[in-house]
Protein backbone atom coordinates (compact mmCIF):
# COMPACT_ATOMS: atom_id res chain seq x y z
CA UNK A 1 0.00 0.00 0.00
CA UNK A 2 1.37 3.44 -0.92
CA UNK A 3 1.39 5.69 2.14
CA UNK A 4 3.23 8.76 0.83
CA UNK A 5 4.02 10.38 -2.52
CA UNK A 6 6.80 13.00 -2.58
CA UNK A 7 6.37 13.64 1.15
CA UNK A 8 2.59 14.02 1.03
CA UNK A 9 0.47 11.48 2.91
CA UNK A 10 -1.81 9.31 0.78
CA UNK A 11 -5.10 8.54 2.54
CA UNK A 12 -7.02 6.83 -0.27
CA UNK A 13 -6.76 5.55 -3.80
CA UNK A 14 -8.73 8.54 -5.04
CA UNK A 15 -6.27 10.91 -3.38
CA UNK A 16 -3.32 9.07 -4.97
CA UNK A 17 -4.90 9.38 -8.41
CA UNK A 18 -5.44 13.11 -7.89
CA UNK A 19 -1.78 13.54 -6.89
CA UNK A 20 -0.61 11.65 -9.98
CA UNK A 21 -2.78 13.78 -12.28
CA UNK A 22 -0.65 16.77 -11.28
CA UNK A 23 2.42 15.01 -12.71
CA UNK A 24 3.67 14.36 -16.23
CA UNK A 25 5.08 11.22 -17.83
CA UNK A 26 8.80 11.09 -17.10
CA UNK A 27 8.50 12.78 -13.70
CA UNK A 28 10.33 11.01 -10.88
CA UNK A 29 8.49 10.69 -7.56
CA UNK A 30 9.52 9.37 -4.15
CA UNK A 31 7.15 6.70 -2.87
CA UNK A 32 6.80 5.34 0.66
CA UNK A 33 4.91 2.07 0.85
CA UNK A 34 3.96 -0.62 3.33
CA UNK A 35 4.29 -4.30 2.47
CA UNK A 36 3.70 -7.16 4.90
CA UNK A 37 3.95 -4.71 7.82
CA UNK A 38 7.31 -3.31 6.72
CA UNK A 39 7.86 0.20 5.35
CA UNK A 40 9.94 0.78 2.24
CA UNK A 41 10.87 3.68 -0.01
CA UNK A 42 11.69 3.93 -3.67
CA UNK A 43 11.85 6.41 -6.51
CA UNK A 44 9.77 5.70 -9.59
CA UNK A 45 9.60 7.30 -13.02
CA UNK A 46 6.03 7.84 -14.19
CA UNK A 47 4.87 6.56 -17.53
CA UNK A 48 1.72 7.27 -19.49
CA UNK A 49 -1.45 5.25 -19.82
CA UNK A 50 -0.54 4.53 -23.46
CA UNK A 51 2.86 2.96 -22.55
Amino acid sequence: MITSLDGRAVNSGQELLAMLRDRAPGDEVDVVFERDGDEGTTTVTLGSSTD
